[in-house]
């Protein structure tokens, strides 16, 4: 017979191994110059905000208090930032260098390319930057959107559909 304390050594060995094998399998980046967080702050009431100009309109909603982090980040020549996810979407601004963004779409590997000026939104589900130039460095600032007290970044394994992407 199994004591509840014994029982408890069990589960709590287990919750351990299913933590270390899912950090073990996570892809971790290389190359960070920067990594600087400017502020997180949390707005306390659910968000619902609209702006419409002419033919254009955007909407945020949450349903509950949302954390907003304020992110500078450069990768080296090289550098990478691992497979990777947010509970929440990131919007991110390409100040200098290209970035490259991996994703897996249907099975399938996709990439897309963003020059120094332009922006994009990074997915919620698991992806990867690149900074593919042999000579300049990648500078961008990322504006996070997650639920409140929620982790910045989740690591992620590799899908294993992106060959030589780190």
């Amino acid at each position: 017979m199994i004591t509840i304390q014994r029982r408890a050594m069990y589960l709590g060995a287990i919750g351990v191994a299913v933590c270390l094998s899912s950090t073990a399998l996570a892809t971790p980046g290389a190359g960070t110059l920067l990594n600087v967080v400017f502020n997180r702050a949390t707005a306390p009431q659910a968000i619902h905000a609209i702006g419409h100009s002419g033919q254009w309109t955007a909407l945020l909603q949450t349903t509950s208090p949302t954390d907003f982090i304020i992110q500078n980040v450069q990768l080296a020549p090289g550098g990478y930032s691992g497979w990777h996810s947010h509970l929440g979407p990131v919007v991110l601004t390409v100040k200098h260098g290209t970035a490259t963004m991996y994703r897996v779409e249907h099975g399938q590997c996709q990439r897309f390319d963003y020059a120094a000026g332009t922006a994009f939104v990074e997915p919620v589900g698991p992806h990867a930057l690149q900074n593919e130039s042999a000579t300049d460095v990648l500078e961008a600032f990322n504006a996070h959107i997650i639920p409140a007290g929620a982790p910045q970044r989740v690591d992620e394994p590799d899908p294993g559909v992106c060959p030589g992407v780190l």
